[in-house]
């Protein structure tokens, strides 16, 4: 009989600390103990919009390389492909939209 695991974060598939710390440190330059407290902060949830438990991925700014938190596939996608001034003018558009045909 096959056991069944439940895949939720990165640190359940990391098989030793030494192997998450190079991957930590070459691709977001922060160790093990920095993404623990991440970890502790998102409680198993996205930081972004709150669904969980949750697979959580590590986001970073990709200009800066700087880490902001963890968050979920869907919020990963979206934010790696997210222009902030064209997400706020989308966001006034959608306020003023639902005034026009709303009154």
């Amino acid at each position: 009989m096959e056991e069944s695991y439940e895949f939720r974060s990165i640190k359940d598939i990391l098989p030793t600390p030494g192997t998450y710390e190079y991957w930590a440190q070459s691709f977001y330059a922060i160790s093990l103990s920095q993404y623990r407290e991440l970890v502790a902060l998102a409680n198993d949830h996205c930081m972004a919009c709150g669904s969980g438990p949750a697979l959580l991925y590590i986001d970073h700014d990709h200009t800066t390389g700087k880490v902001r938190g963890l968050v979920c596939p869907a919020c990963n996608s979206y934010l790696g492909h997210l222009d902030v001034d064209r997400a706020k003018e989308a966001i006034a558009y959608l306020e003023r939209a639902e005034h026009i045909l709303n009154g």
